[in-house]
């Protein structure tokens, strides 16, 4: 009895630390839920916002907390939004966080002192010049709290150059072939994807500004680039097409 009661005090809680504890949260929201990384997975919760729900579909940013109504049912109760994920651009000094997902994972602390705990699908180092160039906001929970999880997708740490007429553009390439596919995998979100067969037999994934056809040969100029998609478990190497002939 003294186990049950005791157990049943650590739920009670463990509950109240998660619903007292405010998180930003990234996702997409559809019917009345969204869908957002928990734990370096995607999860789905209903969600209550506190100013009226959106009229349309979309992915949103919002900030809030998870509670329980009468029924014992757990939303996401939203205060506010933002119109995008804040990409962190600059100095940083890397501190290590216990309970890590997957990946690289630990605190940046930002050359103005503050502190984000992430998960990067690219190691990073233990300080300098970092520039995200996308980013989730999820959660997860560590020794019983709840926590806002800064999850990078891509980065790049090269610092912009000075000198006049330097470039961070990516590298071009060529790539030849036959357009063997047009089905996009599920979730991975490029414009206009194809698969396309090289005359050495390998497959290629393209994002192209316009649709491909099945059967089509094409000439291609463009950069590859490493896409990340479904949570943190996938990722393919996507040519994107700057000029077709």
């Amino acid at each position: 009895m003294k186990k049950l009661i005791a157990l049943f005090a650590v739920t009670v809680m463990t509950f109240y630390a998660r619903a007292q504890t405010k998180v930003w949260l990234s996702g997409y929201h559809s019917n009345a839920s969204i869908k957002y990384l928990y734990n370096g997975s995607y999860t789905t919760t209903d969600a209550v916002w506190e100013g009226g729900t959106p009229k349309s579909n979309s992915n949103v940013v919002v900030y809030g907390q998870f509670k329980k109504d009468a029924s014992g049912r757990s939303y996401f109760s939203i205060e506010k939004s933002a119109n995008t994920v804040t990409l962190f651009t600059g100095n940083y000094t890397r501190a290590r966080y216990n309970c890590a997902i997957n990946g690289d994972e630990g605190q940046i602390v930002t050359n103005t002192g503050s502190k984000i705990i992430y998960t990067s699908l690219e190691p990073l180092g233990d300080e300098g010049y970092i520039k995200v160039t996308r980013a989730e906001w999820g959660v997860k929970v560590c020794q019983n709290k709840l926590s806002s999880v800064y999850y990078i997708r891509e980065f790049n740490t090269e610092e912009p150059r000075q000198s006049a007429g330097a470039s961070n553009e990516n590298t071009m390439g060529q790539v030849s072939g036959k357009i063997i596919s047009v089905q996009k995998p599920a979730e991975l979100n490029v414009p206009n994807y194809a698969v396309l067969l090289n005359e050495d037999g390998n497959e290629i994934e393209i994002s192209a500004a316009r649709p491909m056809k099945v059967g089509e040969w094409v000439n291609l100029q463009g950069y590859t680039k490493t896409v990340y998609w479904n949570g943190v478990m996938k990722v393919s190497q996507v040519f994107y097409v700057k000029k077709s002939s």
